[in-house]
Formats: structure tokens, C-alpha cells, sequence
């Protein structure tokens, strides 16, 4: 246990949000905060220092002495890992959110077959993706599915006078670019939303190095423009693969054969409500086999 002054336990205590633990030695006063293996005291003279007292008592004893970390009701230790942010939930989800819906889990099932071989899921709200399970029934080794996640064009701008311009990159791909008010060849609203839903009809794609024209805050849902080109996101009028995979089917070679496999968490990935995964089964087989899909996601809330 290494011993600091008054103003040094005040600061660790603050930085690490970890509480006091006050002991009194009558005419002074040992405080004590435990960060994980560092441990830090000071003395406090009640006679000699009494400013440092008066501080102490006003700013921090309300807050002294509290458990370190979460106890159970015998008094042991709770350990908890959870990398999410807080407001989350953390649930299994087999089916995706309607977009133009006002309820949750009503769109898409994630069960289908060689028949019906593609499946698009989306959030209504910003969510953590942090896991999930693939089940196979009658498959192959050779069948497989791939997975995208997908921005999807920002369409919906109209071409009236307006606030932004069209920025060519090629083949018919077009980049939003924020003009002069009412001087732009392009009207687009950053605040428009699917009806019933908190999903903007604008996508932020994100851009590496802080070169985009546009903001997007998660938290609170809203896109601005960044009038000096350091956002963290831009606008297009095409649809985008930002991530893509593919896995073959794990199990046995033979009709009827049942197999699954486990996605786990390794770090919780904050995914947008604009953005979409689109699952495709790829099969040998134009029938008898069929892939069903959990997703472990966390969301806040139906907003």
C-alpha cells in the first residue's frame, strides 16, 4: 500500500470513480481507495489539517466506505464482463425488424432453404452485434452461406434546388456534397424517416481519416453537415459492402444430418439501424435443406 497526500487520494478516487474507505484513528483519519491490485492511503491530523477534513467530510464522506464492486447478499464478490454501453439489452433474435412496421421482430425470418435462399436483417434502432448461432439440417460440406453487411444508397434526395450536389465517382456512383444554401442542384433531408420507425432515410458510411462531409451521432440519431471536410461520414446514392464472409456448412455429409455451429463475442460491434446484413445460402441442392440463424444482438430500445 503506497501512501499519497489528501489532494492525490482526491484525484484517484475521482479518475477511477472508486470510493474512499474511511478508518478513524481518533485524532486522525486513515483513507484508503483499492483500485484493482494499486492501493493508496493517507492520514488526515483532524486538529492540524482541519481544512483538508472539512473537504473531505462535505465532498466525499457521503460516498465512503461503499462496497467495492457489486456483493451478493452473503457478501462475495459479483464479476460481470459486459463490453456494451450502458442502456442495452442483450437478447436472442430469429427474426429481423420490419422497417415500415411499428413493432419489433415482425420482419424477416432467419430460417430458409434452397428454395428461398436470401434473408435481410435490420434493426429499427443502433445495436450491438455480439454473437450468434447457425443451425444446418441437410446439408452438404460443399453448401455454404455468405454474409454482407451492407449500407444501402441514400435515394431518397430529389433533384430540385437545394442545399447539396452530386459528386461523380464513376460509372453512375454519386457522392452528396453539402452547397451554399439553396445553391446546390440537389434538395435531401438529414432528418427523414421510414414512417413508424427510428430509422433515417439517410445512410453515414463511414470514412477513414476524418475526410467525410457529413456527422453522425449514435447516440442521439441525428446526421449534420461538417462544413470543414473532418466528418466521420459520407453520404452516397449506391448501396455499399462494408463487411462480407463465408462459411460452408459444418457437419456430417449426408441427407438429415444436423449440425450447428457458435459465433462468439469478442468485442461488441455498435452496428447502425440504417445498415442491413444480407444472408445467402448457396447450395448443390435445390431442395431438402434448410439454415436457421440466432443473432445476439443488444439494443436500447423500441425509440
Amino acid at each position: 500500500m503506497i501512501e499519497v497526500t489528501w489532494a492525490q487520494i482526491k484525484t484517484f478516487s475521482t479518475d477511477r470513480k472508486v470510493s474512499i474507505q474511511e478508518i478513524d484513528l481518533d485524532e486522525r483519519l486513515m483513507l484508503v481507495v483499492f483500485d484493482g491490485n494499486l492501493h493508496l492511503k493517507c492520514f488526515i491530523n483532524k486538529e492540524i489539517e482541519p481544512d483538508k477534513i472539512t473537504d473531505y467530510e462535505d465532498n466525499y464522506q457521503g460516498k465512503a466506505n461503499a462496497a467495492q464492486g457489486q456483493v451478493s447478499d452473503d457478501g462475495r464478490a459479483v464479476v460481470a464482463v459486459n463490453r456494451i454501453a450502458a442502456g442495452y439489452t442483450i437478447y436472442p433474435a430469429g427474426k429481423s425488424d420490419a422497417l415500415q412496421a411499428s413493432g419489433y421482430r415482425a420482419g424477416v425470418d432467419l430460417i430458409f432453404d434452397a428454395d428461398n435462399k436470401v434473408r435481410r436483417f435490420q434493426m429499427l434502432s443502433n445495436w450491438y452485434g455480439i454473437g450468434g448461432r447457425v443451425i444446418w439440417e441437410g446439408a452438404d460440406l460443399a453448401d455454404y452461406m455468405s454474409a454482407k453487411l451492407k449500407a444501402p444508397a441514400t435515394a431518397h434526395g430529389v433533384n430540385a434546388a437545394g442545399d447539396f450536389n452530386k459528386y461523380a465517382l464513376g460509372g453512375g456512383a454519386n457522392m452528396y456534397i453539402p452547397a451554399a444554401p439553396g445553391a446546390g442542384a440537389w434538395s435531401l433531408s438529414l432528418t427523414e424517416k421510414y414512417t413508424g420507425t427510428n430509422v433515417l432515410k439517410c445512410v453515414p458510411v463511414p470514412v477513414a481519416g476524418n475526410a467525410g462531409f457529413f456527422d453522425y451521432n449514435s447516440t442521439t440519431n441525428v446526421i449534420t453537415v461538417n462544413a470543414t471536410q473532418t466528418g466521420g461520414y459520407n453520404l452516397y446514392d449506391f448501396e455499399i459492402t462494408l463487411f462480407q464472409f463465408a462459411s460452408h456448412c459444418w457437419g456430417k455429409k449426408q441427407d438429415g444430418a444436423e449440425s450447428s455451429i457458435e459465433i462468439p463475442d469478442v468485442i461488441g460491434k455498435l452496428l447502425f439501424s440504417q445498415w442491413v446484413i444480407d444472408f445467402t445460402l448457396t447450395t448443390a441442392k435445390t431442395s431438402g435443406i434448410k439454415v436457421g440463424m440466432i443473432m445476439i444482438a443488444a439494443v436500447k430500445g423500441n425509440a
